[in-house]
């Protein structure tokens, strides 16, 4: 921007650019990547297979309106607490302000503008267009304070692509956390048959937004010391959902069909068991 000034953008740089008739004497090897500084996307990455695609390029114009309102580079669609740019801290008031009255439509923008899938961006300039011609109107729209407009602002603000997303993990977590529970609970009624020396013990739950961590453990009825506590904790690493026991890789299923099979639980069983016998062996 020449001297700062939002109307008279100068461009500097093509950067690497190509056009489709070049394309089969212009091909990226699949082992280079095309980052840059301004905004990384996984797309462009070293390993990815889709580094010529549209919704790479609008996701880089979102990213230059993005600045153009805050001033802020993006750089990663993930920071290092799991937030896309428009959901740190920094910005938000200035989006706020733009926004006014849209600023669920607006966040709902940068919702598909940033995300980390490709698939979840927007398919085409079009329909960029016209997600930003809605925030347009929104914002137009005289704010007029009732039950309905707040009912509408608690709608927006559910069904923005950031909660949907919340609310899969959240699933799939809970999901995964159950059939932990069912073998642990089968085990802990063979367990009561010879005695309840080792009781069944939860602590530690602790279900954050881009992390869920849990604690199910065999403990002696009498005191909390002697005790079998896997910690387990589950994320969601792009298209997989990632389970770890101890800090080690437990388990993977992807996120659209999550699949906990019978080796699963044949592993937590093994996984169980193990522990507390050598629990009850450390106590003879």
């Amino acid at each position: 921007m020449r001297d700062d000034g939002l109307s008279d953008p100068v461009l500097v740089d093509f950067g690497l650019a190509y056009r489709d008739c070049v394309t089969k004497k212009f091909q990226t090897e699949d082992g280079q990547g095309l980052d840059n500084r301004f905004l990384r996307l996984p797309d462009l990455s070293v390993n990815s297979r889709q580094k010529q695609d549209i919704r790479t390029d609008l996701a880089f114009f979102g990213g230059i309106l993005f600045y153009m309102i805050t001033g802020v580079i993006p750089g990663t669609l993930v920071d290092e607490v799991g937030r896309t740019p428009h959901q740190r801290t920094e910005v938000l008031a200035r989006l706020r302000e733009v926004g006014g009255n849209a600023i669920y439509h607006l966040l709902g923008f940068f919702d598909h503008t940033f995300a980390q899938k490709i698939s979840g961006r927007f398919e085409s300039a079009v329909e960029m267009g016209q997600a930003l011609e809605a925030v347009l109107v929104e914002k137009e729209k005289k704010v007029v304070d009732s039950v309905d407009n707040d009912l509408k602002a608690i709608k927006a603000v559910l069904d923005s692509e950031a909660n949907k997303q919340l609310a899969r993990n959240k699933a799939l977590y809970d999901t995964a956390m159950a059939e932990i529970t069912a073998v642990h609970r089968a085990i802990a009624n063979e367990v009561t048959q010879v005695g309840s020396i080792y009781q069944s013990y939860q602590t530690g739950f602790k279900n954050f937004e881009q992390k869920f961590q849990n604690i199910l453990d065999f403990a002696h009825f009498s005191t909390l010391d002697k005790r079998f506590a896997p910690h387990f904790e589950m994320t969601v690493e792009g298209e997989e959902l990632v389970i770890t026991v101890d800090g080690m890789v437990f388990y993977r299923t992807d996120v659209d069909v999550p699949t906990f099979n019978q080796e699963f639980r044949d592993n937590l069983r093994k996984l169980y068991i193990t522990g507390l016998r050598s629990l009850i062996e450390e106590g003879i």
